[in-house]
């Protein structure tokens, strides 16, 4: 009998010590700046989840780099941001975009004009924490363009988005 009961506590101390380390990641605050914007004046504008989240959206469902399963993603069109923020294509040559972790990389204004990749705060309807390569991830259409799947725009194809410069060059 008492090894019975030593076996059934063993056994709940097991099951809550695996299921403690399953709690979600927490969401990135929708109030607090995600992304911000460096036009070609010096000046900086910065956005919240909550702004984007207010323009228009699109949702694209495509594959992940490396991915087999499809995803769906929701977000806003990266040439709808520019668009309202009064930059022309004729104002810039690329755009060079930074991550958290300040990997970078410049997306031609020809990608933005022809793919039109969004700016995704939602990966199959929940948001992205920062542990999970949230809370945004520039993302191309993969599926509806299969010169796209290369390693270039899989590159391209920037998570944990925190910053969007203009380049002129």
């Amino acid at each position: 009998m008492r090894l019975s009961r030593l076996t059934v506590c063993g056994l709940v101390l097991c099951c809550l010590t695996v299921t403690s380390g399953l709690q979600a990641s927490p969401a990135y605050p929708p109030n607090r700046p995600a992304l911000s914007v460096e036009l070609t004046d010096g000046k900086t504008l910065s956005f919240t989840l909550s702004e984007l989240e207010e323009m228009p959206k699109r949702v694209i469902t495509t594959h992940e780099p490396n991915k087999h399963a499809a995803i769906e993603w929701t977000g806003v069109n990266l040439s709808y941001l520019l668009t309202h923020l009064k930059i022309s294509p004729n104002n810039y040559s690329s755009l060079r975009l930074e991550a958290l972790n300040n990997y970078s990389v410049v997306i031609p204004r020809e990608d933005i004009q022809r793919f039109d990749p969004i700016i995704a705060y939602l990966r199959n309807g929940k948001s992205m924490p920062i542990s999970e390569l949230g809370p945004l991830y520039l993302i191309y259409p993969f599926d509806l363009y299969p010169e796209l799947n290369v390693q270039v725009y899989f590159n391209r194809s920037i998570w944990q988005l925190s910053k969007i410069s203009l380049n002129t060059e």
